[in-house]
């Protein structure tokens, strides 16, 4: 029965709406997610000194929230579609220190809690500039200190900007000019060897006079 939820638990990053699914769609969401996971596993390692709380921005199936219990005391994860949501909740059950809850960045309000990681997939290119420089902020005010932020999604290569049905497809010079403000990029990574760009920021000092970017 693949309906969108069961269709994203392969890595799949589409809605199912009109698409005939076939071995090779779910061959390649699944070894795409392998390859994504370990990325993550070794930025975090790299790059996370305190393991305390973990936020996991538009969760989806709560694939990395898995991963993300694995390695934090809380993590704290959060999506738009209820229905994944309440899956997560049931599929999850014995996780008890995963905090499903329905919201978008709209919603979600930071609070006392200060994470160590922020990891966000596939979320900001949903995003219109203006929700895009909100989420920044929000995400900037809920990062602990000395926290990192890992930003996953699709880019454009060939414009500064482009946009494809829902969808807005940014450069990488776009998002570090976006972020600038804010954080300093560390590391970038091409997780799949196509348009998918994963990286990492350090939040910025409050102070900071070293901006420099790799």
């Amino acid at each position: 029965d693949f309906d969108d939820f069961n269709y994203h638990l392969f890595g799949a990053d589409k809605t199912l709406t009109g698409r005939i699914v076939t071995n090779s769609d779910l061959l390649y969401h699944h070894y795409r997610f392998k390859i994504e996971e370990k990325i993550i596993k070794h930025l975090i390692k790299k790059y996370c000194g305190r393991r305390n709380c973990a936020l996991d921005c538009g969760a989806g199936t709560g694939r990395v929230s898995a991963v993300l219990d694995k390695i934090f005391k809380r993590v704290d994860a959060f999506d738009l579609s209820e229905r994944f949501i309440n899956e997560n909740k049931r599929r999850f059950s014995n996780n008890q220190n995963i905090n499903f809850f329905a919201s978008d960045f709209n919603g979600f309000e930071p609070s006392k809690r200060k994470y160590d990681l922020v990891f966000v997939g596939g979320v900001f290119m949903y995003l219109d500039d203006e929700e895009f420089v909100s989420a920044i902020k929000k995400v900037k005010e809920a990062i602990s200190e000395s926290g990192v932020l890992i930003s996953r999604d699709s880019i454009s290569r060939e414009r500064d900007l482009s946009v494809d049905s829902l969808k807005i497809y940014r450069s990488e010079e776009k998002y570090i000019s976006s972020f600038k403000n804010y954080f300093c990029l560390t590391e970038k990574l091409n997780s799949a060897n196509r348009n998918i760009w994963c990286s990492i920021f350090r939040r910025l000092p409050s102070l900071a006079t070293d901006r420099k970017f790799v």
